[in-house]
């Protein structure tokens, strides 16, 4: 039997400095939207609840408008990338600032937080879960 040359799966495939705990943290950042995109078929499948449906319908939209764009702009990778296809736009990037914008509008617009009884509180915990999804797609726009 000939031996067929091996293909990368680079799904996963994210380079980082052995020796930095940073880059380590960055490239696990890298790899959220992988994350994200089963825990959004968990929760549309055990809630059935239709912003759930909704926001993953929305992803899907994100990342098809993600791969017309790239294949529009074809923007070669960084030089030293060793993924395949066009680099330009980033769809964990754009993933994830999917995935925070709509959840910081939701959360404004028509999440109801519920209150501890000391305001203080209530509004550092509003300001911490905004700052936290602004942060979030921030660090994984960052790390790539």
């Amino acid at each position: 039997m000939a031996a067929n040359p091996l293909a990368s799966l680079d799904l996963t495939h994210v380079l980082y400095d052995d020796d930095s705990l940073v880059s380590l943290a960055l490239a696990l950042i890298t790899l959220s939207p992988i994350l994200l995109m089963a825990s959004y078929a968990a929760l549309a499948v055990q809630t059935r609840e239709y912003i759930i449906i909704v926001m993953w319908a929305g992803q899907l939209a994100g990342e098809a408008l993600n791969w017309f764009l790239k294949h529009a702009i074809k923007e070669d990778r960084p030089i030293g990338s060793i993924g395949n296809g066009y680099g330009f736009p980033s769809s964990h990037s754009q993933y994830m600032a999917y995935f925070g914008s709509f959840l910081l509008c939701h959360m404004y617009f028509r999440h109801r937080f519920s209150s501890t009884g000391y305001p203080l509180i209530d509004e550092l915990w509003r300001v911490a879960v905004y700052l936290g999804l602004t942060a979030w797609p921030s660090a994984v726009a960052y790390s790539r």
